[in-house]
């Protein structure tokens, strides 16, 4: 369990299922749902998403604020390449 939890949250970083999980229908099909839960966060009221935004800036703090914005912008880009 703690290993698919683990495949789970890295999974976010991409948001697609590693190669080895296509051999195994009902672990991906969970896998999906938990990444399509994951990104419902952009189908939410901008107030939501506003402070949903904040924390995740507030979780990366440490990065510099002009680096953090580019590879942000970056990654909701791919997002609509993917």
């Amino acid at each position: 369990l703690v290993n698919r939890i683990e495949t789970y949250i890295i999974a976010t970083k991409t948001h697609s299922a590693p190669s080895n999980y296509n051999n195994n229908k009902h672990y991906k099909y969970y896998l999906h749902l938990f990444l399509d839960i994951d990104m419902s966060v952009l189908g939410k009221t901008s107030l939501a998403y506003d402070a949903y935004a904040y924390a995740i800036r507030q979780e990366y703090a440490f990065v510099p604020h002009d680096v953090y914005c580019t590879k942000r912008a970056d990654i909701l880009k791919s997002f609509f390449t993917t």
